[in-house]
């Protein structure tokens, strides 16, 4: 699913219109009723609504939200239009011909706004949409935080008002706080961001029917993942184990069994045919007890000369980062640049990368999946998300890798500057050992032949999943990692 700048959303409206032969405003109507289809799943009747519509089309979908809940049972409707009547524009003021005909809506100035606040149950914010690229004037500021302050549930149509849709506010700009966000078509850029979870709330995309054929043509690089982005090898009656891959997970320090552990079962659940855990002598018993279907090496052993036996090799998880750690490291990459072997480095390999500051062995088509703090160790410090992301962005270009940057929506980022945003997840995967099972599962993806690029967004995606599903079962707190490995058998 592309990630369309406002001005890429405008051109794709115009051209919906043309293409349709229909109004803008008819539309706008689309749009209307995508939302109320929307935001009836959430609200029960009898309900007191009030809607909030500003002098532009985001104003124009909001008093047409209006008339569409006016006219059905349990919606008592009132509406506050902020703007002169003069200066609306053209379906925006065509809305409101039609709302001050409504016998079922009642129009509020500000002072009546403010009394009839206490005795709504909901908000519908109309007030300004995703062309927004000014800061607001005094009066809108007042009037946001008049509605965050009412602790009522704020239904935002296409964006929270005050929000840019794809660049950073201001620290200090006033922006609607909304509980659900209820956008068209596409999501905008800005909800990817960690410095506006306050402000979108539940992000629901409602499809309006835009045209296809000039969505193709659209250039970004962003894309939020969707189900026909996944794809899965379809296995052979007559296959065999050897036609599945062989993947080498390396790491796991004395005491430190459980990571290469999890990471490997994750990648037998993911559907690799053989495993190999390379790892401290003294995790031989515990792996074999606890992964009874791979097999054994002592890292300490020359496994880099070895390794045209494997697939893909994972390595990483819980590897520690001592000097002997890092020669083997070392020593893997090298025979990995020469033999051009898939990998996943995940971990220690990429603090140690970071601190021996020997970016230069990572080899290319390798898959990082750096969390935020070891992004920041490899690659140096950001003020923000979207410094962030430029530099994942400059980053996967310059090494020609995949980088996973894990997170909420963790991104995938390609060599050729493409960015998926995964809409898969949840905080319950914000424990220990996640990570170790994500890149066991793009190891096996990896070891059965997907590229590095489709084994990042399988494996991100279907671990994301598995989180989802869970937390319809079981508390999101109670979630363990083990419990997505186990999960991985019903996706």
């Amino acid at each position: 699913m592309k990630i369309l700048t406002p001005e890429q959303t405008r051109i794709l409206d115009a051209s919906t219109i043309a293409a349709e032969n229909i109004r803008s405003f008819d539309l706008m109507k689309r749009a209307a009723t995508a939302f109320v289809t929307c935001f009836t799943e959430y609200v029960k009747t009898p309900v007191r609504v009030l809607a909030i519509a500003g002098p532009g089309n985001n104003g124009g979908d909001a008093l047409a939200v209006a008339q569409i809940l006016s006219e059905m049972k349990g919606f008592a409707v009132k509406v506050l239009l902020c703007g002169e009547k003069g200066r609306l524009s053209a379906d925006c003021a065509e809305n409101l011909r039609l709302v001050e005909t409504s016998a079922n809506i009642e129009l509020l100035d500000f002072k009546a706004f403010s009394e009839a606040l206490p005795d709504t149950d909901v908000i519908i914010d109309g007030l300004f949409g995703s062309g927004l690229n000014r800061r607001l004037e005094e009066q809108y500021k007042l009037l946001i935080d008049k509605v965050n302050a009412s602790n009522r549930p704020i239904y935002s149509i296409d964006i929270p008002s005050g929000l840019y849709a794809d660049k950073l506010n201001d620290t200090d700009d006033t922006i609607i706080k909304a509980t659900v966000t209820v956008t068209f078509d596409s999501p905008k850029l800005s909800f990817f961001m960690a410095e506006n979870e306050a402000y979108t709330g539940v992000i629901r995309i409602m499809d309006i029917g835009l045209n296809e054929q000039v969505k193709l043509e659209l250039s970004t690089p962003f894309f939020a993942t969707e189900p026909s982005d996944i794809h899965r090898i379809k296995r052979t009656k007559f296959s065999h184990k050897g036609t599945y891959g062989h993947v080498l997970v390396v790491g796991g320090k004395k005491g430190m069994a459980g990571a290469v552990c999890m990471a490997s079962k994750a990648a037998l659940r993911s559907g690799c045919g053989l495993l190999t855990i390379a790892s401290a002598e003294d995790n031989r018993w515990i792996a074999q007890c606890i992964v009874p279907e791979a097999m054994f090496l002592d890292v300490e052993g020359t496994i880099s000369a070895d390794i045209g036996k494997y697939n893909s090799l994972l390595i990483g998880p819980g590897m520690g980062t001592s000097q002997v750690a890092f020669q083997h490291l070392e020593q893997l990459l090298e025979a990995i640049g020469q033999t051009g072997k898939s990998c996943v480095l995940d971990a220690d390999a990429l603090n140690m990368l970071a601190f021996h500051q020997r970016l230069d062995l990572i080899p290319q088509q390798a898959v990082i999946t750096p969390h935020p703090k070891e992004f920041e160790r490899l690659f140096g410090k950001t003020n923000n998300s979207y410094e962030q992301l430029q530099l994942a962005f400059r980053k996967a270009v310059e090494h020609k890798c995949v980088i996973v940057l894990k997170g909420a929506h963790t991104r995938v980022i390609m060599p050729d500057g493409r960015c998926y945003f995964n809409m898969t997840g949840n905080a319950a995967l914000a424990k220990g050992g996640s990570g170790d099972i994500l890149g066991g599962m793009i190891a096996s993806y990896l070891a059965q032949g997907y590229g590095c690029e489709q084994a990042a967004l399988n494996g991100v995606y279907f671990h994301g999943l598995a989180a989802d599903q869970l937390v319809k079962k079981m508390n999101m707190e109670a979630v363990l990692p083990t419990d997505i490995i186990e999960e991985l058998k019903y996706i």
